[in-house]
């Protein structure tokens, strides 16, 4: 996870240039004409604000949600022969959606990214209207836009019944991708062949990024999608998927005959500053015969915010 790039209060400075840890200005023609440029970027357990001034040009916001653990289950009974279902990614825009100044223009507007939650920016409060939102995963489900356009998350594999492998999860553009199921079991006694593999995560690709103006203070980026992470064979842990993703689902207990199931990969991610985010994690092998077990962990959710004003 990225430190976020931010100024403490979360207010431009009119008319001031090269402030704020590295933010700089865009100056365009002579004034009343000329703009100034920040940008922000907003990771892990983000509640802030920012004053919108009223000379606003434009305000620009792009990312993912996060993405939804694979289904655990510490307490049991679970189903008897049933492998468990992947998380599903988060829904995103990273091609970048520009606001409607009315919408915000001299307003203060939330900004809310989670671990596990929607990222989303608001008017009135954190819990007030959404001007865009992108909605996290859930067990098996992908997120899906709450407000404003974007693409919604992958779904998660659901998990395999006896003696079957796990379903892989869907792959998802421009948002996170879901985690893949885990194995089904085959027999106590080991007699009927081992457990079934867990199901791959899918992978994320990106059509379209937005483009970093270079003024800061975040950094310029680049946006990436991942592969998801492999499917366990029998009674293995699902792989992670790559740039510390979504994790693997876990897998079932030695049994003789490698008779429990494996665990689904996590879900592939949307890459920046080299971590990835918005993906499900895998859901864990049959694991007779309690069957009780810990999917794997989904990613955060990341924003970024391109704000220019009249100065």
């Amino acid at each position: 996870m990225l430190e976020n790039f931010w100024f403490k209060k979360e207010k431009p400075l009119l008319g001031l240039t090269g402030m704020g840890g590295g933010a700089g200005s865009s100056l365009v023609g002579g004034f009343p004409g000329t703009t100034e440029s920040y940008e922000y970027f907003y990771d892990g357990t983000s509640s802030t604000t920012i004053t919108v001034p009223w000379m606003l040009d434009s305000l620009k916001v792009a990312g993912v949600a996060a993405g939804s653990p694979g289904y655990t289950n510490t307490t049991g009974p679970g189903g008897y022969r049933n492998g468990t279902a992947g998380g599903g990614g988060g829904a995103g825009n990273l091609s970048g959606y520009t606001v409607p100044n009315p919408t915000v223009k001299g307003q203060t507007i939330y900004i809310g990214t989670s671990p596990n939650g929607p990222s989303y920016i608001k008017t009135g409060s954190h819990s007030g209207t959404a001007v865009w939102e992108a909605g996290a995963g859930g067990i098996s489900s992908g997120g899906s836009m709450i407000a404003g356009p974007g693409t919604s998350g992958g779904d998660g594999g659901s998990g395999g019944g006896h003696r079957t492998d796990g379903n892989p999860g869907s792959a998802a553009t421009n948002a996170g991708s879901g985690g893949g199921g885990g194995g089904g079991h085959s027999s106590t006694t080991g007699t009927q062949g081992p457990g079934g593999a867990g199901g791959p995560g899918g992978a994320t690709s990106i059509s379209s990024a937005i483009t970093p103006l270079g003024v800061g203070p975040a950094p310029a980026w680049t946006i990436t999608g991942t592969p998801g992470g492999g499917g366990g064979g029998a009674q293995s842990a699902g792989g992670q998927a790559p740039t510390s993703g979504a994790g693997g689902g876990a897998g079932g207990s030695p049994l003789p005959g490698s008779s429990n199931g494996g665990g689904g990969g996590g879900g592939g991610g949307v890459v920046i500053y080299g971590s990835s985010y918005g993906g499900g994690g895998g859901g864990y092998g049959n694991n007779s015969p309690n069957n009780r077990g810990t999917g794997g962990s989904g990613t955060g959710g990341f924003l970024i915010i391109q704000l220019t004003y009249y100065v």
